[in-house]
């Protein structure tokens, strides 16, 4: 794994970065590129996190009510919790349940989602034709498990390494190594497919839209998809002159998308805002690029006006205010 590839996205990274996919130029209000990657700088550094670079801190969640974040590790097979003083303590240990790299995490009510890949950077990893991946069920508060969905195994490579929760608890998982996505309704056991294998290359997170009908998907391969999750009817969003390829996390802020691209030669947050029709973006705004916030960023979690993520080396937790008074 070297330079912007995170832990749970694919080698597809290296070959985007070495052809400079998107490397040096910034985007202007119509969407036209520029020739220099300007430094753009709005993040603070917010929470250090314990561990090093070792620790492979891949995404966050948060719980409003507490005050706190959840961490997910991929090579120590745990989540963290970091209260609102900055005290961290284990909140599930390692391996617990048989938990592999936790890649991903959502808060939904007393409950916390942790979908979990066997990846080669974490302890205890044996090589194997196949490796399970699921999805994992845990007590907000204590971390006690409380049950998992293993995706069936078909002997082809699978790995559920992003996820989002609609505001009634339906949950919306990426397997970025099968090219598809998955959802768990509210109360169900089993994951069902929302989209057809082939149908996406290396799907990372998703994001819901507003209304709930559509869901955006960063393909790290092609862009960003948008799903009707009434027709199941799958395009990818038009976006004259950008490339939206290497992106790792997607989140939707007030109508308009928040991307972290890691996946190219010069990380970068992005600021998207779509057309009324929500298929076509008329913007692409840098929000911070070329600074030690965005060096190795990861997956992050909008707290109403800001957007908090990781940064792996060192692993800390930035914070990007999106407007006035936007932070904890």
């Amino acid at each position: 794994m070297s330079g912007s590839v995170t832990a749970c996205s694919t080698l597809l990274a290296l070959a985007l970065s070495l052809a400079g996919c998107g490397g040096t130029a910034t985007t202007a209000a119509n969407g036209a590129t520029s020739p220099a990657a300007a430094t753009v700088s709005h993040a603070r550094a917010f929470r250090s996190l314990p561990g090093g670079a070792e620790l492979h801190a891949e995404d966050l969640a948060y719980d409003e009510a507490s005050r706190t974040f959840f961490v997910a590790s991929t090579s120590k097979r745990a989540i963290l919790a970091v209260d609102a003083t900055g005290a961290v303590r284990e909140l599930v240990a390692p391996r617990t349940a048989g938990i592999g790299s936790v890649c991903a995490l959502a808060v939904a009510g007393d409950r916390l989602y942790a979908a979990s890949a066997e990846l080669p950077e974490m302890d205890g990893y044996h090589d194997a034709t196949t490796h399970p991946t699921a999805l994992y069920v845990f007590a907000l508060h204590t971390g006690a498990p409380l049950g998992k969905i293993v995706l069936a195994s078909d002997g082809k490579p699978h790995a559920l390494t992003d996820m989002t929760v609609s505001a009634v608890g339906v949950v919306y998982l990426s397997d970025s190594s099968g090219g598809q996505v998955y959802r768990l309704p509210l109360g169900g056991d089993t994951l069902e497919p929302l989209t057809r294998a082939g149908q996406l290359g290396s799907p990372q997170t998703p994001a819901l839209s507003a209304d709930g009908h559509h869901l955006y998907i960063a393909d790290y391969d092609h862009g960003i998809a948008r799903l009707d999750l009434d027709s199941h009817e799958l395009s990818f969003l038009d976006a004259p002159r950008m490339d939206l390829r290497g992106i790792d996390g997607l989140y939707r802020h007030q109508g308009e998308l928040l991307a972290v691209q890691n996946g190219t030669r010069t990380p970068r947050i992005l600021r998207l805002r779509l057309d009324p029709s929500g298929s076509r973006v008329v913007v692409r705004e840098v929000l911070e690029q070329h600074t030690a916030a965005v060096a190795e960023p990861n997956h992050g979690v909008l707290v109403k006006d800001t957007f908090y993520f990781l940064a792996s080396s060192p692993p800390a937790i930035w914070a990007l205010p999106l407007a006035e008074g936007g932070a904890l």
